[in-house]
Formats: structure tokens, sequence, C-alpha cells
């Protein structure tokens, strides 16, 4: 019995391609699932670093709104401020002219007791008119002190006056240097 040598070769020759095939799939797919995971593991640090920015960006936004509103809030106190710093200029002036008039009134109730006084000391006054004459000089001294207590009251009210309109001047420059009264 002869057994011929080529039909031995041929019997492992389909085994041996096959392993080829698959040792070369296998290959093939080890390196492509390398190459997946390389690239799964980029893109995974991508977005971990995109998420982080992200987060970043939305903790800037938050921040930044926190500030707006607080700047705002100020902008609404320094407006209250201001308004209150303009009343209250008003009223002083509206005092101021009150004072004025008080000041008017004394000044013509101390000029008239003068020269009631003045009118007594030369008509030569019985000793019954002394009382009257230590009367009148009493008002006298009287409605100069009073004068003299509104003339301070007044140069007070104008200091304040002129504290009031620096402040002023202070707020409305220092609100347009920033260019927050425009909002």
């Amino acid at each position: 019995f002869f057994f011929s040598s080529r039909r031995r070769h041929t019997r492992f020759l389909p085994v041996s391609w096959a392993r080829r095939c698959v040792q070369e799939t296998e290959s093939n797919v080890k390196k492509c699932l390398e190459d997946m995971e390389q690239d799964f593991i980029k893109r995974t640090g991508r977005l971990l670093e995109m998420e982080y920015l992200l987060n970043e960006r939305d903790k800037a936004i938050h921040r930044l709104e926190h500030e707006r509103n607080q700047l705002r809030s100020s902008i609404k106190d320094f407006k209250n401020f201001f308004e209150e710093v303009e009343s209250d200029l008003q009223q002083y002036q509206i005092d101021e002219r009150k004072v004025l008039q008080r000041r008017d009134s004394s000044t013509h109730d101390l000029s008239s007791v003068s020269s009631m006084f003045v009118k007594k000391q030369n008509g030569g006054q019985d000793s019954d008119e002394d009382p009257l004459l230590a009367d009148l000089s009493n008002q006298n001294k009287e409605l100069q002190i009073k004068l003299d207590l509104l003339n301070a009251v007044m140069k007070e009210n104008e200091i304040m006056k002129s504290g009031l309109s620096i402040v002023q001047h202070e707020l409305v420059s220092g609100l347009t240097d920033k260019g927050t009264l425009s909002e």
C-alpha cells in the first residue's frame, strides 16, 4: 500500500491556513481593541477635561452673577442715599429760609426795642419808668442772644449744605466713573 505524501500535505493545509487566519484576525482584533481602548481613554480624558472646564465656567458665571447682584444692590443703596442727601439738602434749604425769616424778624424786633430804649434814655424818664427801662434792656439782651444763636444756626446750615454738596458731587462722579449710573 502506498500513501501519497501529497495527500498528507493537503490534509494539514486547511488547518494551518485556518490557524494563520485566526491568528491574523486575533492580532487585528487585539490591535483594534488596543486602539479603541486608547481612543476611549483619550476621549474620556477630553470629556473629563471638558466637564471640569464647564464646571469652572458655571462657577465663574455664578460668581459674576453674584457680583453683578451685589453691584446692583450697591447702586440701589447709593441711589437711595443720594435721594436722602438731596431731600436733606432741600430740608436744610427750607430750614435756612426759616432761620433767615426769624433773623429778619428778630432784627426788626431788636431795632424797635433799641429805638424804644433810645427814646426812653433821651427823654429823661421818671423813676416810675425805670422798671420799664430795665425791662426793655433785658428784652434787648435776650433778642441779641437769639440773634446770635440764629446766626450760628445759619452758619452751621451753610457748612452742612456745602458738605452735602461735596458728598453729592463725589457720589455722582464716583458712579459715572464706574459707568454704573447709566444702568
